[in-house]
């Protein structure tokens, strides 16, 4: 088990109380290898529904999505904001939202037994009062509110956005800027001492540290594709399985003032559409997962203010509240 590291010093309150709650992870199968920390979720209380529901955190996800056979079993009086989208009202992590829109998303090629099946198991789930994976809490549900994910502690939190931190906290923080477009979370990053400004932080991709296009990595890392000292997952993505080939890069990865020596960095090998990260509208140079501050870093992200904080070890257990 990873020792936690306590702080000796104590932190002064915030004007509002964080509400700390527990990560939750869902196991995925990585190359026969099971990965606990594989998707991270979130509980959700909604208004109406009898039992609470969970929803991936996905900042690598440009949309707030519900899944249409979850939403009519389990939310079906949720308001309509029109053919595709519905108004959500509950609690994440102990916080009040309300009116939150919603996409729709609709199982394309399901036959009518599938969704059967898949609303009778929803239903029998509930009864027994047990969560159900209802859909995706992608980065539209940050743009008015803080996120505090402390990877040393194992939990989350969510502050209004005009929450201010302390100013003890603050200053004990690295915080870097960011740029937000296209829904994704841009975080300037350094490798080989040359500052990149097109990686997008992404919490659905836990167990990745770094993920790039085929030119970058063979450039970042040295390596080849089809070298058999590669390390090549297949991870379920987007309804299909991509192949992902790693190696180290040649040189430590930066966040401001935190470098991480040589961490493995990936590429897809068979062309999937969603891993050309170059493509418009997107025009980025890759993404980084949770894994690079998993058991060292309670991470803010800040997109009210356009910011992404590094606090090194748990803020959760050196906050009092």
């Amino acid at each position: 088990m990873r020792a936690l590291v306590l702080l000796t010093f104590s932190l002064p309150a915030l004007a509002q109380p964080i509400r700390w709650a527990g990560m939750i992870w869902q196991p995925q199968n990585v190359a026969g290898q099971t990965i606990e920390h594989g998707a991270l979720m979130l509980e959700l209380h909604l208004d109406g529904a009898k039992t609470p529901v969970y929803m991936q955190l996905d900042t690598g996800c440009d949309a707030d999505l519900v899944y249409r056979i979850a939403y009519e079993e389990l939310a079906p009086e949720a308001a309509r904001l029109g053919r595709d989208r519905i108004a959500l009202n509950g609690t994440a992590a102990g916080q009040r939202f309300a009116r939150e829109p919603f996409f729709i998303r609709r199982e394309a090629g399901v036959s009518w037994v599938a969704k059967f099946l898949a609303a009778a198991g929803l239903h029998c789930n509930a009864l027994k009062g047990k969560p159900v994976l209802v859909g995706t809490v992608g980065t539209p549900f940050l743009e008015n509110r803080i996120l505090l994910l402390d990877f040393v502690a194992q939990r989350l939190a969510f502050l209004d956005r005009d929450a201010e931190l302390p100013a003890a906290i603050a200053r004990l923080t690295n915080f870097v800027p960011i740029s937000y477009r296209n829904h994704k979370i841009f975080v300037p990053l350094t490798i080989a001492s040359v500052k990149q400004d097109g990686l997008f932080f992404d919490t659905g991709s836990s167990a990745l540290l770094l993920t790039t296009t085929r030119l970058r990595w063979r450039n970042w890392t040295g390596g080849e594709p089809g070298d058999s000292r590669n390390t090549v997952f297949k991870v379920w993505s987007w309804d299909r399985y991509a192949t992902l080939e790693g190696a180290p890069l040649k040189s430590a990865l930066c966040l401001g003032r935190a470098c991480f020596p040589a961490p493995l960095a990936f590429f897809e090998s068979t062309g999937l559409y969603n891993f050309e990260f170059d493509r418009p509208p997107l025009e980025a140079a890759g993404l980084f997962g949770n894994a690079l501050f998993e058991g060292r870093y309670t991470v803010i992200i800040d997109v009210p203010h356009q910011r992404f904080g590094l606090f090194s070890g748990s803020l959760a257990y050196s906050n009092p509240l």
